[in-house]
């Protein structure tokens, strides 16, 4: 492929850098506004232009000059209404522009583009392609199709009629934008007077082209420069005559309308772009005598009612003359201000005047009007009647306020009012009691608000007061209720957290200061709520209330907790004395009877007393309820005082239960079997399964620590079904693994609890079944208040149990109850002589004697004895002499492990020796 340079070639090059340069430019400071996007695309088509117009002079071959023609068309097609479009939004047209305008235009665009990359179908553009010489260059000659000359007409009419739009916005802005639509126009015409001669010129002596396109670049580039570096003074103009709320028409001395604002096309009722160049008269429909003044060769104010937006609105109209230095008229001004909405304020303001009078003639509150300049106080008559006076009893000073005023509230009032003044709130707002002529005293809101100067200096407060007496006596009697428990009419426990927390406070900002708690509690009152019924309750528990009320000292607080439990605030250097005597006093005064409805009651109290401390008020309490706690486990009917063992007893068992409820979770809990012996014959004949906790930091805790803890907490149920099921697996092996006759049986302890749980005996018949043991092969040991108790629930489940085959074994017997009714009551099969009774056998005659009595009456009662707590062969043969049939012990062997006891099953230890002469070898 061969290639020829022109003179031009250069020239085009770097117009055509130039032109893209431009498009980046644009659209890069412009894209955001419609005619800078348009700019750049204008731009960007012209440089597609001129880049096939630069392959159409340096490539001399047919096909290759034919495709850069199409190129050029590619670009060209769209030139014409791109630069439409362009002119609109130069205007601010762009938005007259419907989806049809753009579908007819950048349609017919498209349809030129189709017909030009298809010409060599149907050559209605071009035909007969040759190339010729012209001087040294070989030139495209072609010759015109129809359609070229179609588009040719479509393409000058768009630059004709853009012509015409720039023409007709210069005559109707002219003096304010005559240069940058001069420049647009050249920029425009010029190029167009070249292109029309290019097209008709079919061999040109010189192509014309790049001289047409370089001056269409430069002329638009300019032009882009221009739009962005217009005058300022004609752009904010614009932008005043847009946002101005007034309505304003220039008028020039043909009263033809030559500018005009936003707001004046909305009252003329018509667009900027068909009322410029028209006269006033023909526009505006409005009464001849108006138009008459408006048009007068002097300057006029008046006011004028127009109907705008089917609302009829009243406008101030000022008009102004303009002459020219040779003194003729040359303009005249004529503004609309819209007074619709002032007229409005000033009618509000009259009815609002109107009203004031009628409200401060009829109104509950007293008005008031304080003039700060002259210090005088405008009283109202309702202000003055409020509090007992005529109209002529209260001057207008403002001490008639302030000496009625209430003492104690004067000073918030006149901070209120200061506040204000001084501009640190909206509003004044104060409550105070007022005095009355009648000498008592009223409860005032006020509310008022002042009136200041532009600097900001208050010169007026006006206000009202309103009589808020009766809402703060049912404040007051609200406030009573929610501080007071209903039943006692005694302060409740949030007003007393309320002032012991004040109390709290005064003894951190005051060393010397001191205060002291004493919590009470009744014994056993929930006896006679479970038995009288909670209505009867609580009538006693208001003369325990007054009884306390009796010897509670001016400066303590009383008050009640909740339920039977109350509180008492001791203050003073001597508090923890002062609240010591009165707990001895409470306490001998409790051990008088109450008598209500016939009936006498005997009651005491438990009360725990705690000193100040400096931590927070809560802990207070807390100590006092330890304290209380103690108290009640030394019998109650007694006080005690707080120490730090207290809370450090408090704080082990807290860490206690938590470990306790950790070790279940993990099963931590170890099993121990502790043999029993028939004395008789010394065999081994079962185990007592007994529970062990050693804490890997607490070490061993034995369960008469852990078991009440368990209790108060709700898990004594699943520590004993995890003992039972342990044991129950355990036995199960060891029958089948070290069979025996009889087998081997084990004896639980549980708690008195389980048998108040429904369902604990066929829970128990579940365990049996599900490890294969015999009922017989468990022997359940119950302590004797379990049996004395006799509620339905435990009653039913022994019954249950007793079907069921399981023995039962009376636990710690002789240590419990002295009523003996219940051996014959339920089916005893054993009884458990305790280990104290044991360990004074053989030194004691008189508990040689018990001992014999019990195993006398067992015997007779068909019933076996066992013995825990043997340790010496002196014991044991005793002991075994008395008849008893099974003893455990150390003399037998401690507690084992579940793999010890194992073990001594397995080394067939089924035998202990009971003889003096070998009972050095047991153990």
């Amino acid at each position: 492929m061969t290639y020829q340079q022109m003179p031009f070639t250069p020239f085009l090059i770097a117009v055509i850098l130039l032109d893209l340069t431009a498009v980046i430019w644009l659209w890069v400071r412009y894209r955001n506004r419609w005619n800078g996007r348009m700019s750049a695309i204008l731009l960007l088509e012209v440089a597609l232009w001129m880049f096939g117009n630069l392959l159409l002079i340096s490539i001399p071959d047919v096909q290759s000059q034919l495709l850069a023609l199409k190129i050029i068309y590619t670009a060209v097609v769209f030139v014409p209404a791109t630069w439409l479009l362009w002119t609109y939004s130069f205007i601010s047209l762009e938005d007259d522009w419907s989806p049809t305008t753009y579908l007819f235009f950048f349609g017919s665009s498209l349809f030129f583009l189709v017909m030009a990359w298809t010409n060599d179908v149907h050559n209605l553009f071009w035909r007969s392609p040759r190339l010729e010489s012209f001087d040294t260059y070989l030139i495209l000659v072609i010759e015109r199709g129809p359609l070229f000359w179609v588009f040719i007409l479509y393409a000058f009419a768009c630059v004709f009629y853009s012509l015409y739009l720039l023409g007709r916005y210069f005559y109707k802005t002219r003096s304010f934008y005559n240069w940058q639509i001069t420049s647009l126009m050249a920029a425009m015409f010029f190029p167009a007077l070249l292109a029309f001669a290019d097209a008709v010129y079919i061999k040109k002596p010189i192509d014309l082209s790049p001289i047409f396109l370089g001056t269409f670049t430069l002329g638009l580039f300019a032009l882009s420069l221009s739009t962005r570096g217009r005058r300022l003074a004609p752009i904010v103009y614009n932008r005043i005559l847009e946002y101005m709320p007034d309505a304003l028409i220039v008028l020039d001395a043909q009263h033809c309308i030559r500018e005009l604002s936003k707001s004046a096309e909305k009252l003329l009722q018509g667009d900027r772009s068909t009322l410029l160049g028209l006269p006033l008269s023909s526009v505006w429909t409005v009464e001849t005598h108006y138009l008459e003044r408006l048009l007068a060769d002097e300057e006029v104010s008046f006011e004028l009612q127009l109907p705008i937006d089917e609302q009829v609105c009243t406008f101030h109209v000022q008009t102004g003359l303009i002459y020219a230095p040779e003194g003729n008229l040359f303009a005249r001004l004529i503004l609309f201000r819209d007074m619709t909405e002032h007229h409005q304020i000033l009618e509000r303001l009259r009815e609002s005047e109107e009203r004031y009078v009628l409200a401060a003639r009829g109104a509950s509150a007293g008005l008031f009007d304080w003039d700060l300049r002259t210090n005088t106080i405008f009283y109202a008559p309702r202000w003055k009647t409020m509090l007992g006076y005529t109209e002529s009893e209260i001057s207008d000073s403002p001490n008639e306020w302030f000496w009625r005023v209430h003492p104690d509230d004067r000073p918030a009032l006149k901070t209120a009012i200061t506040e204000h003044l001084a501009g640190k709130t909206d509003y004044m707002e104060s409550e105070y009691r007022i005095r009355h002529k009648s000498g008592s005293y009223l409860w005032m809101w006020c509310r008022a608000q002042a009136l200041r100067t532009p600097e900001g200096q208050a010169y007026r407060l006006a206000g009202s007061q309103t009589d808020i007496t009766e809402r703060k006596r049912i404040e007051e009697a609200l406030r009573f209720e929610a501080e007071h428990d209903p039943l006692t009419r005694l302060p409740n426990r949030n007003k007393f957290m309320q002032r012991l927390r004040e109390e709290f406070e005064r003894a951190q900002q005051n060393p010397m200061y001191s205060y002291a708690v004493v919590f009470i509690d009744l014994d056993r009152f929930k006896l006679i709520n479970d038995t009288m019924g909670h209505t009867f309750g609580d009538e006693l528990l208001k003369l325990v209330a007054q009884r306390l009320q009796h010897y509670i000292q001016w400066d303590m607080m009383l008050a009640r907790f909740g339920g039977d439990e109350f509180v008492v605030l001791i203050t003073g250097s001597d508090a923890i004395q002062r609240a010591m005597h009165l707990g001895s006093v409470l306490v001998r005064a409790f051990q008088q009877p109450f008598t209500y409805q016939g009936h006498t009651f005997h009651f005491t109290l438990s009360m725990g007393i705690a000193p100040a401390t400096l931590s927070a008020p809560e802990d207070v309490l807390r100590n006092a309820d330890l304290a209380l706690y103690r108290a009640k486990e030394q019998g109650g009917g007694r006080f005690a005082v707080f120490d730090e063992t207290l809370f450090r007893n408090a704080t082990m068992r807290l860490q206690l239960e938590n470990a306790l409820r950790e070790a279940l979770a993990h099963q931590d809990l170890e099993i121990y079997f502790q043999p029993i012996v028939r004395l008789s014959t010394g065999r081994l004949v079962g185990f007592e399964v007994l529970v062990r906790w050693h804490h890997p930091e607490y070490g061993f805790i034995p369960p008469s620590r852990f078991i009440p803890i368990a209790e108060e907490m709700g898990l004594v149920s699943e520590i004993d079904h995890y003992v039972l099921s342990s044991a129950l697996a355990t036995l199960a092996r060891w029958h089948h693994l070290y069979p025996s006759s009889p087998p081997i049986w084990i004896a639980v302890n549980f708690s008195g609890q389980e048998f108040q749980t429904p369902g604990f005996a066929r829970s128990i018949r579940n365990l049996l079944r599900t490890h294969g043991v015999r009922p017989e092969d468990l022997h359940i040991e119950i302590t004797e208040r379990v049996l004395l108790q006799r509620t339905q629930e435990a009653i039913e489940e022994i019954t249950a149990l007793e079907r069921l085959g399981v023995p039962f074994y009376i636990d710690d017997f002789g240590t419990g109850y002295s009523s003996l009714s219940y051996l014959h009551r339920f089916n005893i099969s054993g009884l458990k002589i305790d280990r104290s009774f044991v360990q004074n056998t053989p030194h004691s005659p008189s508990t040689q004697t018990l001992v014999r009595a019990i195993v006398a009456m067992a015997h007779a009662l068909e019933i076996a004895v066992v013995v825990e707590g043997v340790e010496t062969v002196e014991q044991m043969t005793l002991l075994r002499a008395m008849g008893c049939e099974y003893g455990q012990g150390y003399f037998f062997g401690r507690p084992l492990k579940e793999q010890e006891a194992e073990e001594w099953l397995a080394q067939g230890r089924h035998t202990f020796p009971i003889d003096e002469s070998t009972a050095s070898n047991a153990g």
